[in-house]
């Protein structure tokens, strides 16, 4: 299990490091600020170098969430695959959810052990197959 924690004061997570983690889910606690807000992501190959993450039509890709809810990411699982690093957003690049208090403290974000990702994953750029 891999968890990263938005900290009272922020809109963004500590990085955390999913590796070839297979469930991609979030509990979101009681007390989170924001109802039914989005949840975005920063991305990266090697957890140094890091971006917003864009679908390949241009568009922020985004998971709704609000308190005391657990929410799949199943529908997103494909966007996030390549990258082996994340942070989570509150709300969205443009438009940022602060949490506050010993709620954001506690924020828990829960990525599971094993992907079963069809391609060996490395530290680094991500490859494809030719």
């Amino acid at each position: 299990m891999r968890s990263a924690k938005i900290a009272s004061g922020e809109s963004l997570s500590a990085p955390v490091d999913i590796g070839e983690a297979k469930s991609l889910g979030i509990r979101i606690p009681a007390g989170w600020n924001g109802t039914a807000t989005s949840i975005t992501f920063q991305v990266s190959p090697d957890g140094v170098a890091w971006q917003n993450l864009y679908n390949d039509a241009g568009t922020e890709v985004a998971a709704t969430v609000a308190a005391s809810r657990d929410v799949s990411l199943a529908a997103i699982a494909a966007s996030l695959a390549p990258w082996s690093h994340l942070k989570v957003r509150s709300g969205t690049s443009g438009s940022a959810v602060v949490q506050t208090g010993n709620t954001a403290a506690k924020q828990v974000f829960d990525f599971g052990s094993v992907k079963g990702h069809p391609f060996p994953r490395s530290k680094g750029t991500p490859t494809f197959p030719q």
